[in-house]
């Protein structure tokens, strides 16, 4: 064998291991992105479900029910409690809508997200915070927009027919 030989030997043998590198990395940023994806819908889920959690108690579940019946048109604490709920659901939704835009959450999961939301700002009460919320310099342009044009869209689910958000005769 020739020095010739051996260097265009050592050629293929340097091409074969930066092609098994190549390959092997590849394999690693598919299973990364993986992860990321599967641990963003993780840390969305909880987050919302701590949001939910709030609802649990009774005083701040009547504000809720009546805030996306009736906002503004109630009283003080009521008004404050609707209000503080809706913009954490709001910076809530604009954390999902970041992640889907970095291709971190896939978009069955943003678009449910995004329903929900949207659902909540069709509402009387919801479309009354909206109005307020949507041109405060604390939010996402382009979130906004998505919001926008998901409820110009229609065909969403008038929530005020589900039982938990039906306004109840006290006696």
């Amino acid at each position: 064998m020739t020095i010739q030989d051996l260097g265009s030997l050592g050629e293929l043998i340097a091409a074969i291991a930066t092609v098994a590198t190549l390959g092997y990395l590849a394999v690693q940023i598919r299973q990364n992105t993986r992860s990321v994806r599967a641990s963003s819908r993780l840390s969305v889920s909880q987050t919302y479900n701590e949001h939910s959690r709030l609802q649990i108690d009774p005083i701040v579940h009547r504000a809720y029910v009546h805030g996306i019946h009736a906002y503004p048109d109630l009283p003080f604490d009521e008004r404050g409690i609707f209000a503080n709920l809706m913009s954490d659901h709001w910076i809530f939704f604009q954390g999902a809508f970041a992640l889907y835009e970095e291709g971190q959450l896939e978009r069955q999961t943003y678009e449910a997200y995004l329903n929900w939301f949207a659902c909540q700002v069709a509402t009387p009460g919801g479309a009354a915070l909206w109005r307020e919320v949507e041109v405060s310099p604390f939010g996402s342009i382009s979130a906004a927009a998505a919001v926008n044009e998901r409820l110009r869209r229609g065909d969403l689910l008038d929530i005020l027919r589900f039982p938990v958000h039906r306004i109840e005769v006290e006696e």
